[in-house]
């Protein structure tokens, strides 16, 4: 049986091989190009802030050490948030929070964590938080 699959493998990718000519695209249209969205930064509203978000870039003070970072915010004011940070020993994930409570009022989110409230811009499914160190742009994504 192992030998019939082989074979039937092995017929389809020689079958395959030679479809196309590796000629037939146009050498400048070979590659991937990527696509930047202008985003149109405002001061986020209660309505931007739930769902889930994934780091797409960090500047500033944290940059090194952080490599990822994920946030849920919930509707009802709860969130939970882990990050991929860069230690001695290697990359490890952090629970920031498992089971918080934020505030939002005035374009700014407070974790409850201490640090205060932060400043928070939206646009197009995006997220920018912000302090005087680091800034922190997350993309909403979709849980599945």
């Amino acid at each position: 049986m192992k030998r019939l699959l082989r074979a039937a493998l092995a017929a389809t990718l020689i079958a395959c091989s030679g479809c196309y000519a590796s000629n037939v695209v146009a050498e400048g249209d070979r590659s991937v190009a990527e696509v930047r969205v202008e985003l149109r930064w405002a001061p986020a509203t209660a309505d931007d802030l739930p769902g889930f978000y994934a780091s797409e870039s960090v500047e500033g003070e944290a940059a090194g050490a952080l490599l990822k970072a994920y946030y849920y915010f919930g509707a009802e004011g709860d969130y939970s948030g882990a990050a991929l940070v860069v230690s001695p020993e290697g990359p490890r994930f952090v629970v920031i929070e498992e089971e918080g409570r934020y505030a939002f009022a005035d374009g700014a989110i407070d974790l409850a964590d201490g640090a205060g409230p932060v400043p928070v811009d939206a646009a197009l499914d995006h997220l920018r938080l912000r302090n005087p160190e680091t800034t922190i742009v997350f993309k909403r994504v979709e849980l599945r």
